[in-house]
């Protein structure tokens, strides 16, 4: 349970994610004039802000929860790894998946710990490499983060960065539904040839 997020979880890999950040980055091309972008680095950049804070705060002796600081600390640990735009994909395709496949999430909490699992694996201080002596191929695995922590810091992804996962999602399930009723249409159009 602890992995996952469910004893019946199964972990969203990268190959999983990979169709939805393809259709993130397929929306910030097509809009890429539009100042959503920035904003949500914005959004992102003032986290980060609030994570060394909070870090800064607990070092100089001030009281926080374990979990949040171990969050803050993920945070910081990811604006020093990685650019910001690819965080807000990660976060962006993991809502769509949510949204188009909410069966491969067995619970709320499921989603989360693997919303930050997929977006901590983005950190290559999160992760170990070893060869396999096996098969002699190098193998990676990931530090996970305690429960608590992964709640607070998915808490802080969702309220950050989750409502650009939300409109996305939307607007594909819009460009579906037109698609299938343009197809329909043609075929309705078709069945009625003599």
């Amino acid at each position: 349970m602890r992995r996952n997020g469910d004893a019946n979880q199964r972990g969203i890999t990268k190959a999983d994610l990979k169709p939805y950040v393809d259709m993130v980055e397929r929306r910030i091309v097509q809009n890429a004039d539009s100042p959503v972008w920035e904003k949500m680095d914005a959004r992102w950049a003032a986290l980060v802000r609030d994570a060394r804070s909070r870090i800064a705060n607990y070092e100089g002796g001030f009281a926080s929860p374990r979990q949040n600081v171990q969050a803050a600390r993920e945070i910081v640990t990811l604006a020093g790894e990685v650019d910001p735009r690819r965080v807000v994909v990660a976060v962006s395709a993991m809502f769509m998946m949510l949204t188009a496949e909410p069966h491969r999430f067995k619970s709320d909490r499921a989603f989360d710990v693997q919303l930050v699992r997929r977006v901590r694996g983005l950190a290559a201080a999160n992760s170990t490499s070893y060869i396999d002596p096996k098969t002699g191929r190098t193998r990676r695995t990931y530090h996970e983060l305690p429960p608590r922590a992964a709640t607070v810091m998915s808490d802080w992804l969702r309220e950050t960065l989750g409502v650009l996962g939300h409109r996305l999602a939307r607007l594909e399930e819009e460009e579906r539904r037109l698609r299938d009723e343009e197809r329909a249409e043609l075929n309705d159009a078709l069945m009625a040839l003599r």
